[in-house]
C-alpha cells in the first residue's frame, strides 16, 4: 500500500511540474503549524525547490504569514543573496528592499517581476533584428515558379528617414509613418516603414530608448 501510494503522489508531482519542496510549502502553509512551515520555507532556499519565477512569489507571500514570517525573510536573502544595507535609506529592486514589511517586499518583488518582463522583449528584438547564420551550404532546391515581389510602399511623401534607438542599443533607420498615444500622451508604439519601401511594422514602445527624427 505505501509503494502505490508513494507511486501516486510521483506521478501527481510529475504531472504537476512542481518540486516536492514547493508542494510540502504550499500544504503547510494551509495549517498552523509554526515549525512545518519554517522547515518548508527553508527548504524553498535550494535551487533545486524551483526557479525564482517560481520561488521568489511563494517566499513574498510568505512574509506576510504571522509564523512564517521571519523563516521567511531569512529565506528570501539567502536565495537572493541580497542583504539589508549598512546605513537605512531608498532601495530596492536590484538592491535590497526599502524594509522588511510584506509590502516591502512585494513591491521588491513587482519591479522584478517588470525588469524579467523587459528583459524578454529586448531578447525577443536581440533576435529579431540578429542576422540568420548558415552552418553548411543550403542544397539547391527544385525551381519553383517565381513569386511576385510584395508591392512597394512608395516613400517619396514620408519625409526625411528617421532613427530608431532600441533600449538593447541596436538601431534601425526608417519613415516613422505613425505614432500612437494613449490617454495620458504617452507614447504606446510607433508605425514605421523601412527605408527600401519593402514593408511596414508596429514597434512597441516598452523597447525604444528614443527617437531621432529627420536625420538625413
Amino acid at each position: 500500500m505505501r509503494l502505490a501510494a508513494l507511486f501516486v503522489l510521483c506521478t501527481a508531482l510529475a504531472w504537476s511540474g512542481e518540486s516536492a519542496a514547493v508542494t510540502e510549502f504550499k500544504k503547510v502553509m494551509a495549517d498552523d503549524d509554526g515549525t512545518a512551515k519554517k522547515q518548508a520555507i527553508a527548504a524553498l532556499v535550494s535551487k533545486d525547490a524551483g526557479t525564482d519565477d517560481e520561488i521568489l512569489p511563494l517566499l513574498v507571500g510568505a512574509v506576510a504569514d504571522r509564523q512564517g514570517n521571519e523563516p521567511a525573510i531569512r529565506a528570501l536573502r539567502a536565495r537572493t543573496g541580497l542583504n539589508p544595507p549598512a546605513r537605512e535609506g531608498a532601495s530596492s529592486y536590484p538592491g535590497y528592499p526599502t524594509g522588511d514589511t510584506a509590502a516591502d517586499w512585494q513591491a521588491w518583488l513587482t519591479a522584478r517581476t517588470r525588469d524579467v518582463e523587459m528583459k524578454k522583449k529586448l531578447d525577443k528584438i536581440d533576435k529579431k533584428l540578429d542576422p540568420v547564420v548558415v552552418d553548411k551550404p543550403v542544397e539547391a532546391e527544385p525551381e519553383a515558379a517565381p513569386i511576385a515581389p510584395p508591392p512597394r510602399i512608395p516613400t517619396d511623401d514620408l519625409g526625411k528617414i528617421d532613427r530608431i534607438i532600441y533600449k538593447s542599443s541596436r538601431t534601425l533607420t526608417a519613415f516613422v509613418r505613425s505614432k500612437r498615444l494613449d490617454g495620458d500622451g504617452n507614447l504606446v508604439s510607433v508605425r514605421v516603414v523601412h527605408r527600401d519601401g519593402a514593408g511596414e511594422e508596429v514597434i512597441d514602445a516598452s523597447v525604444i530608448a528614443r527617437i531621432e527624427e529627420d536625420i538625413e
